[in-house]
This record gives structure tokens, C-alpha cells and sequence, in this order.
């Protein structure tokens, strides 16, 4: 059996490489694409993939069609985003009977690499039941951007006090960030800064927005 492909873009596999599939274990046509493996190949909850079927892949993206829903916890204002997910319709072959391409590119076997494959085709992001939720910046809620933390360290003194305070409060921030969340500033009605910090943990900041007061478990325990 002799197959010929198209060739696109696709964010599962890219490697173009034949001498990379030992490596990557797939290949990429484009927005076709083959995996190869040593047994029938599996998904992930390790049931036996049908020869033909689908197969959808942990990839997504905001859906395009659905609207976000925005909420406010704790004082913190976030929107809900449906989610497409990345999806195709896969066969299974054996590599010892399938050459992949034509007589002007050559031609490419599998069987180099693995018993079976997968050939995935018709690849597009399909309407989930699956949903993220993110901050939602907005002109009262803004994330702390690395501008911000190089201004408050500069001034950690003046604005976290004794040198001590400073030091340790900065490195609060500094870890809010490391830890995966997104530190941020949340503003008063007269554009002072009200809080600055994370979803659990922060300061609240004086009435001027210059100076960082206590400890604080978010936002609602500011004034």
C-alpha cells in the first residue's frame, strides 16, 4: 500500500526528520502525521485503539464560539473560558505493509522504526466539555508585570519598611510568581494601589498606595 500526504502545520508533531523518529517516535506530513510503535497501539488510559477512530489529544485552545463568563471571589475578578480541543481521526496499519509518499519525493518505511502506525488525518479543534478559568485584567485589576517588581524592589525600603520587612516581603512576591500564580496590583476607585500580592496572600497598601502595610489573605481584607 502506497500513501501520499499533504503538507501543513500541526502542534502535535513536528519533527520533519526521518533520523528523529527513533527519538520522537512520529514524523510529520503536516497537518497529517504518523506515530510509531512496537505493540497495537494504545490510548492513554491504556485501552486498545479501534483501527480507525479518533483520537483526541491533551492541546487547547479558547473556544472561538462560546462566550467567557466572568465571577468575582475574594475580592478577585476572573473569567471562565470554554475550551476546543485538538482532535483526529486516526488509522492503524503495519508498517511492513505501507510506504509512505510518490515516486518524486521518495518514498519512507516505518517498518525501520516500530511494528505499527498510526496515521492521523482531518486534524481540527472540536467544542469540549472542558472549560479554564484565568485572572481577568481589568482597569482595577492588573497582573504584576516584571517592570512593577523591579520598581518595588528598587524602593523595597520606603515601601516595605525596615530593611528586613523589605527583603522578606519582596520575596513573598517572589514566590507568589515562582509557584505558578500571576502576583497582582488591585486598585482603588481614585487609582491609588489597594493591594498588591496573590489570590491567598498579599498587602494591603496605604491609603496613598505607596506603602505596604500588613500581611493580608487576599484583597477583601483591604480598605
Amino acid at each position: 500500500m502506497i500513501v501520499s500526504v499533504a503538507f501543513a502545520d500541526n502542534p502535535i508533531c513536528d519533527n520533519t526528520e526521518e533520523y528523529q523518529i527513533y527519538n520522537t517516535r512520529c514524523f510529520s506530513f503536516g497537518d497529517e502525521f504518523v506515530f510509531v510503535s512496537k505493540n497495537w497501539p494504545e490510548y492513554d488510559n491504556g485501552e486498545e485503539k479501534p483501527e480507525e477512530g479518533t483520537t483526541c489529544f491533551e492541546k487547547f485552545r479558547i473556544s472561538e464560539n462560546k462566550d467567557a463568563k466572568e465571577f468575582s471571589k475574594n475580592g478577585i475578578h476572573y473569567a471562565t473560558y470554554a475550551l476546543d480541543q485538538y482532535c483526529c481521526k486516526h488509522q492503524v496499519f503495519r508498517t511492513k505493509e505501507t510506504r509512505w509518499g510518490d515516486e518524486d519525493n521518495g518514498y519512507m518505511d516505518f517498518s525501520y522504526y516500530g511494528t505499527f502506525g498510526i496515521f492521523y488525518s482531518e486534524c481540527e479543534y472540536q467544542e469540549s466539555e472542558l472549560a479554564k478559568v484565568l485572572f481577568a485584567e481589568t482597569k482595577l485589576q492588573k497582573p504584576l508585570d516584571k517592570v512593577d517588581f523591579l520598581n518595588f524592589t528598587a524602593d523595597a525600603i520606603r515601601i516595605f519598611g525596615s530593611r528586613k520587612d523589605a527583603m522578606m516581603k519582596i520575596g513573598v512576591l517572589a514566590s507568589i510568581g515562582n509557584n505558578g500564580e500571576t502576583p497582582f496590583k488591585i486598585y482603588r476607585q481614585n487609582g491609588s494601589i489597594k493591594y498588591i500580592g496573590g489570590v491567598n496572600l498579599g498587602f494591603c497598601m496605604s491609603k496613598n498606595g505607596k506603602r505596604a502595610l500588613d500581611f493580608a489573605n487576599g484583597p477583601d481584607d483591604c480598605q
